[in-house]
C-alpha cells in the first residue's frame, strides 16, 4: 500500500461529478430543475448525437447575476438554502450545490445569462480546470447553457455510454418525469434539429389531461379520472388514475410524484397495489399518476443524488393514507362506468312481447353503404340472395366465425307448442337487438376495410339464417 496523499483538484472534481453526472440524461436533469427553480415559464431543450456531442437548454427564468456566475460552477455553492435546517422547508427541485460544478468537470460548459434588471448578458466558460472570466455577451432575458463534449476529460466513463438513440431515450424519459412532476412551463424538446415533443403548461393538476396527453399519449389520457382528497396525515393527495380495466403488464405507466419530485418508494409501489388488488388481476400493474404534497419536515430528500430516493418519518402513516384514498376513488370510477353503462341500456329499444306467435320477422336494411362483394374476390361463383332480399354475388370467401355460426345440435324433443313460441321469442328478441344494432351502433363504426365490414356483417346476417 502506497502512502497516503491528496489527490489533484481536477481528479477530486471527476471523481465527484460521477455520483452526479454518469450519462446525458443527467446533465438534462439537473439544468432542467434549475430552469424550473428559477421561475421560467419557456424552456427549450435541444440535444445533438444523443447528448454526448452537446445539449442546450434556454429558458426565460430569473437569470443568473454577472457578480455570482463565476461562483455558479463552483462545488457547493447554491442559491437554494443557507443552513442544514433549511432542508426542514425545502421548496425546491436542487439544493446540494454540486450540478454545474460536475459538469463543468466533466465537459465544456458555456452559461449565458440575463436577469430583468441587468441591462446586458452575461457569460462563463470554462474548459475542466480553466474558468474564464466572466464577460460582457449578446443574449435575451433567462440562461442559456452549453454543455459540449460530455466525458472528454474522462474517456474510461464515456465508453460506458450507449448508442446515440438510447441516450435520447433515456434523455426523453426524465424530461417527461420531470415535465409530469411540475406543470407551470412550456417545453420543447428536440433531438438533431427535429421537434419530437412539445408540453403545454397547466395551470392547475386538474386541468393538466392535455399535458398529460402530451407527455404519455391520448391512449392513456383518455382512460383518466381525478381526484383528489385532503387527509389528516397528508397535506393533500391528487391523482389521474386510469380504469382498472386500462391495465399494464409493467409498472411503465405508474408514476409517483412526490413534492413536484418523481420517486421510487418500494412502500408506496406496494400500498397502489393493495388498493387495486380487488379490482385487477394478479400479475397486472395499475396506471396512474400520484401526486402526494407532504410537510418536508417529515421526509428527507437528501438521501441520493438523484433526490428519486426519500425517507419518510412515519411510513406506515403515508401508506395508509394512499391504500384510503385509492380504494375510495377506485370505486367512484367503477359506479361512473356503470352509471354509463346502465344509461346506454336504456336507450335501447323497449320490445312488446304481447301476441309474439303472430309476429312477423321484421324488416331490417342494411347501413347506407352498399358492401360489394366483387371487392372481395374477382372471380364470383354465382348469384344469390341473402335473407333480406339483396342481390350480392357469392364468392369463395370464408367468414371467420362460420364455426360460431355453424348449427347447433338439435334441442331435446318438447311439445310443438312450446317450441314454436321457444323460437318466436328468441328470433324476435334477436332482430330487435340486431335491429338496434344497424340503426344506431353500425353506422358509428369506423371501419374503412371493406374485408372487416363484410365479416362482421355476414356474422350478424347468419345469425337470421338459423
Amino acid at each position: 500500500m502506497g502512502k497516503i496523499q491528496k489527490l489533484e483538484t481536477l481528479t477530486a472534481l471527476q471523481i465527484a461529478a460521477g455520483e452526479v453526472i454518469d450519462r446525458p440524461a443527467a446533465v438534462v436533469r439537473e439544468i432542467l430543475e434549475n430552469s424550473i427553480d428559477a421561475g421560467a415559464s419557456q424552456i427549450k431543450i435541444e440535444l445533438f448525437n444523443g447528448g454526448v456531442q452537446k445539449i442546450i437548454l434556454t429558458d426565460n427564468g430569473c437569470g443568473i447575476a454577472k457578480e455570482d456566475l463565476e461562483l455558479s460552477v463552483e462545488r457547493h455553492a447554491t442559491s437554494k438554502i443557507q443552513k442544514i435546517t433549511d432542508l426542514n422547508d425545502l421548496t425546491t427541485l436542487g439544493f446540494r450545490g454540486e450540478a454545474l460544478a460536475s459538469i463543468a468537470a466533466v465537459a465544456r460548459l458555456c452559461i449565458t445569462s440575463k436577469p430583468i434588471e441587468q441591462e446586458v448578458a452575461w457569460q462563463i466558460k470554462t474548459d475542466g480546470l480553466n474558468r474564464h472570466q466572466s464577460s460582457p455577451s449578446s443574449g435575451l432575458e433567462g440562461t442559456r447553457i452549453e454543455v459540449e463534449d460530455l466525458f472528454y476529460l474522462t474517456p474510461a466513463r464515456r465508453k460506458f455510454l450507449k448508442k446515440a438513440n438510447t441516450e435520447y431515450t433515456k434523455v426523453d424519459a426524465i424530461i417527461k418525469k420531470i415535465s409530469l412532476a411540475n406543470l407551470s412551463f412550456n417545453l420543447v424538446f428536440s433531438n438533431d434539429n427535429k421537434i419530437v415533443r412539445k408540453i403545454p403548461l397547466a395551470t392547475s393538476l386538474k386541468d393538466a389531461k392535455d399535458r398529460i396527453a402530451a407527455i404519455l399519449g391520448h391512449d392513456f389520457s383518455d382512460q383518466l379520472y381525478f381526484g383528489e382528497s385532503e387527509l389528516p396525515e397528508i397535506r393533500k393527495i391528487q391523482a389521474w388514475i386510469a380504469h382498472p380495466k386500462f391495465s399494464r403488464a409493467r409498472s411503465d405507466l405508474q408514476f409517483i410524484v412526490l413534492n413536484n419530485r418523481v420517486i421510487k418508494d418500494p412502500a408506496i409501489s406496494n400500498a397502489i397495489k393493495r388498493a387495486f388488488e380487488d379490482v385487477m388481476m394478479i400479475g397486472r400493474y395499475p396506471a396512474l399518476v400520484l401526486y402526494l404534497t407532504i410537510d418536508p419536515s417529515i421526509i428527507d430528500f437528501n438521501v441520493h443524488p438523484t433526490k428519486e430516493q426519500v425517507k419518510f418519518q412515519d411510513p406506515q402513516l403515508i401508506t395508509r393514507a394512499i391504500v384510503k384514498f385509492l380504494k375510495q376513488h377506485i370505486q367512484e370510477i367503477l359506479s361512473i362506468k356503470s352509471s354509463i353503462h346502465e344509461s346506454l341500456m336504456q336507450e335501447t329499444p323497449s320490445m312488446d312481447f304481447q301476441n309474439i306467435q303472430s309476429m312477423s320477422p321484421t324488416k331490417v336494411s342494411r347501413p347506407q353503404e352498399n358492401i360489394s362483394y366483387n371487392q372481395l374476390s374477382p372471380k364470383p361463383e354465382e348469384s344469390t340472395h341473402d335473407m333480406l332480399g339483396n342481390t350480392y354475388q357469392a364468392t369463395s370467401y370464408k367468414s371467420p366465425f362460420v364455426e360460431l355460426s355453424s348449427p347447433k345440435p338439435p334441442l331435446p324433443q318438447v311439445s310443438n307448442n312450446h317450441h314454436q313460441k321457444t323460437q318466436a321469442v328468441s328470433l324476435a328478441i334477436l332482430q330487435n337487438w340486431l335491429l338496434h344494432f344497424l340503426s344506431v351502433a353500425a353506422p358509428k363504426w369506423n371501419v374503412d376495410n371493406v374485408l372487416q365490414r363484410k365479416v362482421v356483417f355476414d356474422f350478424l346476417f347468419s345469425f337470421l339464417d338459423q
